[in-house]
């Protein structure tokens, strides 16, 4: 008996020990799979990094487009005119044709983005400016083909760039090439400066907004009296709402004015309706001023969307200034530097986001 126990012990050793050596062997191979794993996913981030800035250096030697150029035709025909005219076709491209020579890839792709003006709304998706659907074809064709030079065959790609002014709208201007992005690619992203330059700073927003910064200020004067947070909370809540009603007013109305509301004149050179109609031997055609449509008011949707999406955050800043007040952490001098600080955060024009993800194809 004493002989059998002792062999029963020795065996469960041996057994663990060979349990911790198989372990041991284990956890190196997996140790040394997850090592190779993100030293690919390292290298793959670093090509897609190099690219991305690769497109910021590089320039399309020429790059060419008509304005209406998808559209162009159904307006001849409608002037009149034979779309399939040889003097058609070279007139129009001629006078609607537009082209940069040795311009940068990436401004080539944010000047497109930044004159989109995407709107989803109401399950809908308003293009509010009508002029640049070659505009984006010829855009997103020449940087697929960039990247398509500039990456091996064995590696698949998606580039994206979205310009979204007003934090949390979706007012917006993207384009996307590339295929889907499967899981576990390796992603990069990088902001891209826009033509675009803002007047509003926080001294312009502070001019806006003065009488409900003097609400709040005469809110917390009074909480010193009484000491209740829960009508200090609502009072601060209260001059927040006036805050973001009148900053939303101010940053729709110079984003609209120095873009889609921004009339040509039906005889201004710029006016591609005016150009066409020039062409045509029908007298009674006539090209209008190009603006936004009267049917639907984008600068109140505009700012009603800014104040709907900005709800739940104006919470957590009212809970978050009550409570700097009432913890004595928050003078009145910090009150205004946050509520500043917030509305600035709403408008954002002069930047948006390029990511490119890239991952080994199954041919590799």
């Amino acid at each position: 008996m004493r002989n059998t126990g002792y062999s029963t012990i020795i065996d469960a050793i041996l057994f663990l020990a060979m349990v911790s050596m198989c372990a041991v062997i284990l956890n190196a191979g997996m140790a040394g799979e997850e090592r190779q794993r993100a030293m690919a996913d390292a290298s793959l981030r670093s090509t897609a990094s190099a690219t991305l800035a690769s497109m910021e250096a590089s320039k399309a030697d020429y790059f060419e487009y008509n304005i209406l150029g998808d559209r162009i035709n159904g307006m001849a025909e409608k002037c009149g005119i034979d779309p399939g005219a040889w003097l058609y076709r070279e007139t129009a491209r001629a006078v609607l044709g537009r082209g940069s020579r040795h311009k940068p890839i990436m401004e080539i792709a944010a000047e497109d983005v930044a004159c989109q003006f995407t709107l989803h709304y109401e399950g809908r998706t308003l293009k509010l400016n009508p002029l640049t659907g070659e505009y984006d074809i010829k855009t997103r064709e020449l940087v697929s083909g960039f990247l398509m030079e500039r990456l091996d065959r064995l590696y698949g790609f998606n580039f994206t760039l979205r310009w979204v002014p007003f934090s949390g709208v979706p007012l917006e201007g993207a384009i996307s090439c590339g295929k889907s992005v499967p899981e576990g690619a390796a992603a990069f992203s990088a902001y891209v400066t826009m033509p675009y330059r803002t007047k509003v700073c926080a001294g312009s927003i502070e001019s806006a907004i003065a009488s409900d910064l003097c609400t709040m200020e005469n809110a917390t004067w009074e909480y010193k009296q009484d000491s209740s947070v829960i009508k200090l909370r609502e009072n601060i809540r209260k001059s927040l709402d006036g805050c973001l009603n009148n900053t939303s007013r101010l940053i729709v109305k110079e984003f609209l004015g120095d873009t889609i509301y921004r009339i040509i004149p039906a005889g201004d050179v710029g006016n591609p309706l005016a150009l066409l109609a020039t062409f045509s031997d029908n007298d009674t055609v006539r090209a209008d001023p190009l603006g936004a449509s009267e049917s639907f008011n984008v600068e109140d949707t505009l700012c009603r969307l800014i104040i709907l999406r900005s709800s739940g955050s104006l919470d957590r800043l009212a809970d978050n200034i009550a409570d700097g007040v009432d913890g004595g952490t928050m003078d009145i001098k910090g009150e205004r530097d946050c509520v500043l600080r917030w509305m600035s955060s709403l408008y954002e024009p002069s930047r948006a986001r390029a990511t490119l993800s890239i991952w080994v194809t199954a041919n590799a």
